[in-house]
């Protein structure tokens, strides 16, 4: 069987974290109001404190109205310790440091490369389980429709902004420019979802007979 390209899996990963469930609503909404020392183990509340006063040492600072680094830590630790009901990791956490000339184009490009990591975490799992559903000549229609696809790319700007974001630091360097290290949290299967999702849509505009065939819809 020849496999879906990882180019295309991974452009549909990125198509598809957009939607979020409840528990990760409670962080993103009420991030201020849960108390994340009750969630952690005294090691794990020992480890976030340690690694925030690295930070700080390391001159990184928590932007303004943020929540205090020690909790955020602790909060990217729940994010990171969560799983499904098969055990499993619930959510993949993705991770970059960018900087630039002002905080805000710093921090866009953060998070963006901090999404690509997460999707990069997902992309051979999602691979495996897409192959194995489709033949030969399947894979390799889905493979050129999700790799080619213009559309695909407008789509990634406009879903990728609803990740959770856990954790944000910043600090400035010497040559006056602004350092941000961000890391965001996408769950795992509503990812996978919403990618096969996104497919399935662009065989519907192609008239493809791959949905029929394979129970897609």
């Amino acid at each position: 069987m020849k496999k879906l390209g990882f180019s295309a899996i991974f452009v549909a990963i990125m198509v598809a974290i957009s939607s979020m469930c409840g528990y990760a609503q409670t962080f993103q909404a009420g991030a201020t109001k849960v108390d994340y020392t009750k969630l952690l183990t005294k090691k794990e509340k020992k480890a976030a404190e340690k690694e925030a006063k690295k930070l700080e040492k390391a001159g990184w600072t928590v932007p303004m109205g943020a929540m205090a680094m020690d909790l955020q830590i602790m909060r990217a630790t729940c994010f990171a310790k969560e799983v499904t009901a098969d055990g499993e990791a619930k959510y993949a956490i993705g991770h970059s440091t960018t900087s630039g000339e002002s905080y805000n184009a710093a921090r866009l490009q953060a998070l963006e490369m901090a999404r690509v990591d997460a999707a990069q975490q997902l992309e051979t799992e999602l691979a495996g389980e897409m192959t194995t559903s489709l033949g030969n000549e399947e894979s390799a229609e889905v493979a050129s429709l999700v790799s080619s696809a213009g559309g695909f790319r407008s789509l990634v700007s406009q879903n990728l902004r609803q990740s959770i974001t856990v954790t944000e630091v910043q600090r400035e360097l010497k040559n006056g420019n602004k350092e941000v290290q961000v890391s965001v949290a996408v769950d795992r299967e509503q990812v996978k979802k919403a990618a096969k999702a996104a497919i399935r849509e662009k065989l519907r505009e192609r008239g493809s007979k791959i949905i029929e065939k394979n129970g897609w819809e």
